[in-house]
């Protein structure tokens, strides 16, 4: 089939799905007169599609490239059939060569519900499988929180290969637009949201190519989700994803006529400005209602020279009577830019996109130029600069100056006075607040601080209704004392009520908005709402920088919140710019002996642990701590804060005296400090556990680490991060005590949780992945313990950088494992690996050393190389022992290796001076 042929189809067929199903067929007729094969195909492709889901979009036109003669049905799984370790619950949808349906894990492993994609039986044209596997490699390579998740893959029983996604239940973007009354701005947040996941895509060399409402959908819950890479490029050569998929052939057109920009029709190279036109279609036809050209019935040449040459009406002429004043403007240049025949012409990026949309949201310039008049003139001049600048430079120069110092003048007085009445309106509600905590007024009750707030909040919407401005300010000050407290349902109302109130009153690009914004980023960061803390951290940090620049230390304590955002994140180069950039502000304002420059140090500090830096971490801790117990007198958060972090890094350091005494200073300090559940309480708590268990003292940790959790379960609930982390806390001290079932069970909620939350791609995953394989290992699971060791190695390796010391945790796992199956040769290397990183990380004497070395040696024993094992073994042995004593785990596995060593190098009179009386369980800790 020839690439006009293709067109041809594929431009009827779209303009067929464009009409109302009773009327294709006649238009069908009409269109395909004296070409009976065509009309055919039309028919075919518009009976494959009539129930297809959006997961199909772009795949059911593969089939035509066979005669219609040769596609049969196939065969596909009925519900209730299994298919992999996933049995069909419905069907979603199917297409020409493939089909879509809901499917539920049953294996056991964890409860998930997918959408699993599949290629009919039958179905043999190389292509097809070609670009089935393409867009699953894709998908692999593409973890983002508003891209639809590759969660796993494999082939059926006959060899067909198929791949399970993240099921979206949601509606097309225009779709959910409309049956919810979006504002224009809900739209475009909308929009950002997509050129985020867009700017994602294209940072990993993918152009999607086929960017349109269908494959982009949106929960009731307003989470945006892009589907459908089916069609997408490869920008380079990539090894990840072999050399049939590498670059996608461009032979053919592949696109929906409708969204293509004129280099796709064109059959010209597709670039990340491909993508940008199709944004910009959607974006237009948000704000519209409809799309910038009409294609109906037009033939492929009309198409292509409608598109390429015919230059659109500004959204505003066609949107609704009240959407037309809002897009009218600004939103017509941004949306004709993103819309320009030449791609250099239009945005450079999708963020670039993003970014615009941003300053019209905040009542900045926007950087499109229309192209007008003064857009020509502006690139005369600059291409004859050096012959008016002299004229230009003094005329310019004196209405500027003229210009801003009128402004300036006046914005500063009204600013000066209008918060100097907002102080006084604030004092005053402040005194009359604290007074009710008077003996006198409360008739001899306590007042707790959560009482008091209760009162104060109650009083904000009585009394200060005619005074937004002292209103906002005192709801963002009692949103951030409730959520110290813990009680973010009631910190979230007020935030929310102070963003509003701000922008009302003082327009979307005030500083104070973007405090309020800040504000409310930091709650939902801590109540698990990430990707919206990032966007509210994003949109206060452009108002500081553009409205304080740069260096002020309001965008100082912004780039640290989303620094410690990115840290939870993952993401730790680009949180360590970040919290650099932070600190450097903070030292030239403030000084070193600060307690906000000590707030950075101390994030800085946890980061550094987090990579591995323990030396690093400990000397950054104990400088912040230096510099609180100075500033603040007697108890303090930000005090108990680094008597937490400097205890974790010392018990990480097997200094677990001094350790314990920090942690029980921290906790007696927070346990005065706040009433009743805390989540600094709950945190101390989780550690205090953790420190009991690494010195093997079980019994008293769970005890502890059960009251951790319950608290935790009370302030977040159970499906959250936060609760996860006192889950395997718990876990692994159930482990301690021999209960690897129950000990199993909290893992996997675990991990389904993390999962859910943060993505399959994360380094809480990986470390769940590796606990819950440790624990399925005890049961005496092998096989699925084996596979969990697999894939939290490979996100190791995928996550961190390499010589990261955390990795060596799978690592021994595995090396154990595959010796204890009569792999050893295999598990040597993987063993050798382990301790040179834990030797390059904390040094040649350090216990977590001694235990990798101890695997290794029971790896060299199990290859008969005896001589070569004693020294690891016998040696790593003295060190456990003399940090834990002779009745840890830890110590009895490593003396069981050495007495079986010379038991197996017939040795006995060896052996015995190691046996002792007691039977130790063989375990291997890491």
């Amino acid at each position: 089939m020839d690439g006009a042929r293709w067109s041809q189809i594929q431009t009827l067929f779209e303009s067929a799905l464009e009409r109302a199903p009773a009327d294709r067929d006649a238009f069908l007729r009409t269109a395909c007169t004296g070409d009976p094969d065509l009309l055919a195909e039309l028919r075919s492709l518009l009976a494959a599609d009539a129930a297809a889901h959006p997961l199909l979009d772009g795949l059911a036109l593969d089939a035509i490239r066979l005669p219609t003669d040769l596609l049969p049905l196939g065969i596909l799984p009925a519900e209730g059939e299994r298919v992999g370790p996933y049995r069909i619950v419905r069907p979603l949808g199917h297409g020409g060569m493939g089909a879509v349906f809901l499917a539920a894990r049953t294996d056991g492993q964890f409860e998930q519900r997918v959408a699993l994609k599949l290629i009919r039986g039958g179905i043999f044209s190389t292509s097809v499988v070609q670009r089935f596997q393409r867009e699953r490699q894709i998908l692999a390579r593409l973890q983002h929180p508003h891209i639809a998740q590759l969660l796993d893959g494999g082939l059926t029983e006959d060899g067909h290969p198929y791949f399970a996604m993240e099921y979206v239940d949601g509606v097309p973007l225009d779709r959910y637009c409309t049956r919810h009354g979006a504002s224009v701005e809900e739209r475009i947040r909308l929009m950002q949201t997509v050129c985020e996941a867009v700017q994602y895509a294209h940072h990993r060399l993918v152009v999607h190519r086929d960017l349109k409402p269908s494959n982009i959908l949106v929960t009731e819950a307003g989470t945006v989700k892009l589907l459908d890479f089916g069609i997408a490029k490869v920008l380079a050569s990539d090894d990840d994803l072999g050399p049939a998929f590498a670059r996608t052939r461009t032979g053919r057109a592949v696109m929906t006529p409708a969204y293509a920009a004129p280099e796709q029709l064109r059959h010209a190279p597709v670039t990340t400005a491909t993508d940008v036109y199709a944004l910009g279609v959607v974006l237009y036809e948000l704000l519209a209602g409809q799309r910038p050209f009409d294609l109906t019935g037009c033939s492929p040449a009309a198409i292509e020279r409608i598109v390429c040459e015919q230059v659109p009406a500004p959204p505003s002429a066609g949107a609704p009577a009240d959407r037309r004043r809002a897009v009218r403007g600004d939103l017509d240049t941004i949306v004709l830019k993103a819309l320009r025949k030449e791609p250099e012409r239009r945005y450079a990026a999708a963020e670039q996109l993003a970014d615009d949309l941003q300053r019209y949201l905040d009542g900045r310039p926007v950087a499109a130029q229309p192209d007008t008049v003064r857009y020509r003139t502006r690139k005369f001049l600059q291409r004859h600069r050096a012959s008016v600048a002299a004229t230009a430079a003094v005329v310019v120069l004196i209405a500027a100056l003229v210009g801003f110092y009128t402004v300036q003048l006046a914005q500063e007085r009204d600013r000066a006075r209008r918060e100097a009445a907002t102080a006084t309106q604030v004092s005053d509600f402040l005194q009359g607040l604290f007074a009710t905590a008077n003996p006198s007024v409360s008739r001899g009750e306590t007042m707790t601080a959560r009482a008091l707030l209760d009162t104060g909040a109650a009083r904000i919407a009585r009394e200060l209704a005619n005074r937004p401005l002292v209103q906002a300010r005192m709801m963002q000050v009692m949103g951030e004392a409730y959520q110290s407290l813990g009680a973010f349902e009631a910190a979230g109302p007020l935030l929310e009520r102070s963003v509003t109130l701000r922008r009302a009153a003082l327009g979307p690009a005030h500083p104070d908005v973007a405090s309020s914004l800040n504000s409310l980023a930091v709650l939902r960061q801590e109540t698990g709402a990430y990707t919206v803390a990032d966007s509210l951290f994003r949109a206060a940090l452009a108002i500081q920088e553009a409205q304080l620049g740069p260096n002020n230390p309001t965008v100082a304590a912004t780039l640290h919140n989303r620094g410690t955002l990115l840290h939870f994140l993952g993401a730790y180069d680009r949180a360590d710019t970040l919290l650099q950039r932070a600190l450097a502000i903070r030292t030239e304002q403030f000084g070193k002996a600060d307690p906000r420059t000590a707030s950075t140090l101390n994030e800085m500090a946890t980061l550094r642990f987090d990579q591995g830096d323990l030396d690093g971490a400990e000397a950054l801790y104990r400088r912040a701590l230096a510099v609180r117990q100075q500033h603040f007198e007697g108890d303090h958060p930000d005090v108990a804060m680094s008597l937490n972090n400097l205890a974790m890094v010392l018990r990480h350091k097997s200094q677990f005296d001094e350790a314990e005494a920090l942690y029980r200073e921290a906790l007696a300090m927070r346990q005065r400090l706040y009433d009743g559940p805390h989540p600094d309480v709950a945190h101390t708590l989780n550690h205090l556990s953790r420190l009991y268990a690494n010195m093997g003292e079980y019994a008293t940790a769970a005890p502890i680490a059960r009251r951790a959790l319950t608290m935790r379960i009370a302030l977040f609930g159970e499906a959250h991060v936060e609760t996860t982390a006192s889950m395997g806390n718990l876990a692994g001290i159930l482990g301690g005590l021999g209960r690897h079932e129950e000990q199993a069970r909290y893992y996997r909620r675990a991990l389904e949780i993390n999962r859910a939350q943060l993505g399959p791609v994360h380094p809480y995953v990986a470390a769940l992945s590796y606990s819950l394989g440790a624990s399925l290992q005890a049961a005496g699971n092998l096989t699925d313990a084996e596979r969990y060791f697999r894939q939290s190695l490979g996100l190791h390796r995928q996550l961190f950088p390499e010589g990261h010391a955390n990795t060596a945790y799978p690592l021994i796992r595995l090396g154990a494992l595959l010796t204890a199956t009569n792999r050893a040769a295999n598990a040597e290397p993987l063993l050798r690996e382990a301790v040179a990183l834990r030797t390059d990380a904390l040094g040649a004497d350090h216990w977590r050393v001694a235990v990798a070395r101890s695997t290794l040696g029971a790896c060299l024993t199990a290859l008969g190389r005896y001589a070569d094992a004693e020294p690891p073994l016998t040696e790593s042995y003295a060190t456990l022992l003399d940090v834990h004593g002779p009745d840890d785990d830890r110590v009895q596995t490593a003396r069981t290796r050495v007495v079986r060593l010379y038991e197996a190098w017939g040795r006995p009179e060896r052996a015995a001076s190691f046996r002792t009386s007691r039977a130790p369980g063989v375990k291997s800790p890491t």
